[in-house]
């Protein structure tokens, strides 16, 4: 399975504010809860224009925005949920390498702890699963820079989940 993303592209025809409450709408911005005190992430989720159960997880790099994805403000990669592919962008983790950490960082002063990795193969595929009836396996990783690590990283230690992983300048 190949996954082609038009990087050049400037992203259109999806808009940036929060969830319709139509619940027709493609596009939805949901909280998720999240382990090692962090409460909630937000994912910004564009839903397959065909029905499908399967998913691209996209990555952020090393400084990840709290308010949208690195793709979304550099890329048109939602356009692949009108080509039949859910699109998953968790929002944050900045310089987090979406890895699961022993303690807080103690580079930024933050208080809690980053689970990232529990968060991307425990939470978020169970609140897709249950909200949207997206598969929890043979899902596809792609990360840019620090998340492109993570995405091969992630892919390897979780096969069932991720059955193809794609790194970008990582």
């Amino acid at each position: 399975m190949a996954v082609v993303l038009p990087l050049t592209l400037v992203f259109t025809g999806v808009s940036a504010g929060t969830a319709s409450a139509d619940p027709y709408s493609r596009f939805h911005e949901d909280w998720v809860a999240a382990p090692g005190g962090v409460g909630q992430i937000k994912v910004r989720i564009w839903r397959a224009n065909n029905g499908s159960n399967k998913a691209v997880y996209l990555l952020d790099g090393l400084r990840a925005t709290d308010n949208v994805s690195g793709w979304e403000h550099e890329t048109n990669a939602a356009w692949l949920s009108d080509h039949g592919v859910n699109v998953i962008m968790p929002v944050g983790g900045q310089s987090s390498f979406y890895a699961d950490w022993y303690a807080p960082s103690n580079f930024n002063a933050q208080p809690y702890t980053y689970k990232w990795e529990s968060f991307l193969t425990r939470n978020l595929p169970d609140h897709l699963a249950a909200v949207y009836g997206i598969s929890r396996g043979s899902n596809a990783v792609v990360g840019l820079s620090m998340g492109g690590n993570a995405a091969l990283i992630l892919a390897a230690h979780h096969r069932d989940q991720f059955t193809f992983a794609g790194s970008m300048s990582g």
